[in-house]
C-alpha cells in the first residue's frame, strides 16, 4: 500500500509539473499609439496630442517630461474620455507663472513619455523621445565644433562664428588657468536685435523691457545661453556666459549655491583684465577701505552700486585664488560644493582656512591691513612660469552705442548706477 500511495502521488505530482509547463504565460498589456505629436506655440506653450488604443479600458493617461538636464520629472493629466480608444490632449505652459516659474528657454531639450493605466492594474508605458523647444519666429542654423552648438538666424553668419570661437577660446582658458571643464554639451542661441532677444527671454514689466538690454544670459540648468549678437561687448558677453554654465555644471548640488562672489568672479575672470566701472568701484572700494566682506557676498546685494562692487572682488578673489594656489585647487573648490559643503567648510577643505582667512590673506595682497581679528600669514607667492595673455578689455556701455546712450540719459536715473546690460545665471 505504501508504495502503491507513494505513485500515485508522484503521478498527481508528474501531470501538476506538466500542466503548469502547458499552461500559457499571461500576456503583458500593450497599447498601439497611433498619434504622437507636438505643436510648439512660442514662447506660451506645447501642445502635446495623443491618440491610442488598448485591449483594457484606459482611465488614465500621465505625461512626463524633463526639461534641459535636470533630473527632476515633472508630469501632467492630458484631458481624454476613458475608453480602450482615447485621444489626449495636454498644454505645457512655457511661458508665466509665479516669478516665472514655468518659463523655457528656447532650445531647451524636452524628454517626454506616456504612461497608460487601466482598472485592473494594467500600466504601459511609452519609449522616450526627445526634441528642442525652438524659437518657431525664425529659421534657424547652426554651427557646431566640440561640445558647442551655435544657433543662429538671418545673415548673422560672422556673428555666429566669432561666438563659437570665442566659446572655445574660453573653454580653453578656463582648462588651462583655472582648472575646470565641460560636464556636458552646451548651446549658444544667437539673437540679432534687441526686439527679438526681448520676444525669447523672461517678461517682467514694459518699464524695464523698454529700458533694458540683455546682452546673455545664462541657464546652467538647460545648458545653454542666449547672446545678444549687437556691438563689441559680443566676446566678453560669451566668455561670461559661458563660465556660468562650466561652473554649475562642477558644482551643482541640491542642497546650495555656491556664493554669488565665486560665481560671477569666474566669470568675470574669463572675460579677462577688470576694467571700466568695475575697475573704477573696485580701486574706490580699496583705497577707502570699505570694501565688502565675503559673508556679504554670498547672494547678489540690491543695490546697483554694490552689485558692480561684487562683480569686481569676485573677480579678484578668484584671480587671487588661482594665481597663489592654482587651478587645480580651483576644480577641487567647486567639486566639493557640488557634495553640498558650506562656504567654510569648502574652503577649508582646499585650501586650509574659511571665508574670514581668505578675506585677510586677500586684502593683505592689496596692500590693506586683515580685518581686526584675523589671522594674516604671508600672502601665497604665484606660481612660476609666464603669465597668461588675458582678453582685451572692452568698455561694457559699447554695446549700446552712442545713439541708444542718449536715448537712455544716465544722467536721469537719480545718480545710481542702472544696469544698461545684464548678465544672468
Amino acid at each position: 500500500m505504501m508504495i502503491i500511495k507513494r505513485g500515485f502521488w508522484n503521478l498527481l505530482l508528474l501531470v501538476g509539473l506538466l500542466g503548469w509547463g502547458l499552461s500559457p504565460a499571461r500576456a503583458e498589456p500593450t497599447v498601439n499609439v497611433k498619434v504622437d505629436s507636438y505643436i510648439i506655440n512660442f514662447p506660451n506653450e506645447v501642445v502635446f496630442s495623443l491618440e491610442a488604443e488598448a485591449p483594457f479600458e484606459i482611465t488614465r493617461v500621465t505625461l512626463n517630461f524633463r526639461a534641459g538636464s535636470t533630473l527632476a520629472t515633472r508630469y501632467g493629466y492630458p484631458e481624454f474620455t476613458p475608453g480602450t480608444q482615447v485621444k489626449a490632449t495636454y498644454r505645457l505652459r512655457t511661458a508665466g507663472g509665479e516669478n516665472n516659474q514655468n518659463y523655457l528657454p528656447p532650445f531647451t531639450t524636452i524628454r517626454y513619455w506616456y504612461v497608460f493605466e487601466g482598472p485592473n492594474g494594467e500600466r504601459v508605458q511609452t519609449a522616450e523621445k526627445t526634441f528642442l523647444y525652438q524659437d518657431t519666429r525664425f529659421v534657424w542654423k547652426t554651427l557646431e565644433k566640440g561640445p558647442v552648438t551655435v544657433f543662429y538666424y538671418g545673415g548673422a553668419d560672422p556673428t555666429a562664428q566669432v561666438v563659437l570661437e570665442t566659446a572655445l577660446q574660453t573653454l580653453d582658458k578656463m582648462g588651462r588657468e583655472a582648472g575646470i571643464s565641460l560636464e556636458r554639451p552646451v548651446k549658444a542661441v544667437l539673437y540679432n536685435t534687441k526686439a527679438d532677444m526681448d520676444g525669447a527671454i523672461p517678461f517682467t514689466s514694459a518699464t524695464t523691457r523698454r529700458e533694458l538690454v540683455t546682452a546673455g544670459q545664462a541657464y546652467s540648468e538647460h545648458d545653454l545661453v542666449l547672446v545678444l549678437g549687437v556691438g563689441r561687448d559680443v566676446v566678453r558677453t560669451v566668455a561670461h556666459e559661458l563660465t556660468h554654465l562650466i561652473t554649475h555644471q562642477l558644482s551643482d548640488n541640491p542642497y546650495r549655491k555656491i556664493p554669488a562672489w565665486l560665481d560671477e568672479g569666474l566669470s568675470m575672470y574669463a572675460e579677462g583684465e577688470i576694467y571700466g566701472e568695475y575697475k573704477r568701484a573696485l580701486d574706490n572700494a580699496a583705497r577707502q577701505d570699505r570694501l565688502l566682506s565675503l559673508k556679504q557676498m554670498t547672494t547678489m546685494p540690491g543695490r546697483p552700486e554694490d552689485v558692480i562692487l561684487l562683480y569686481a572682488e569676485g573677480h579678484s578673489l578668484v584671480k587671487f585664488l588661482i594665481e597663489g594656489y592654482g587651478p587645480e585647487k580651483m576644480r577641487q573648490l567647486l567639486a566639493v560644493y557640488k557634495e553640498g559643503l558650506t562656504d567654510d567648510d569648502a574652503l577649508r577643505r582646499v585650501y586650509g582656512f574659511d571665508r574670514d582667512g581668505l578675506y585677510a590673506r586677500w586684502r593683505e595682497s592689496l596692500g590693506l591691513p586683515a580685518q581686526p581679528g584675523a589671522q594674516t600669514p604671508p600672502a601665497p607667492r604665484p606660481p612660476a612660469g609666464p603669465a597668461q595673455p588675458s582678453t582685451v578689455a572692452i568698455p561694457l556701455t559699447a554695446l549700446l552705442g552712442a545713439a541708444v546712450l542718449g536715448a537712455v540719459g544716465l544722467a536721469a536715473l537719480a545718480g545710481l548706477v542702472v544696469f544698461l546690460v545684464t548678465r544672468h545665471r
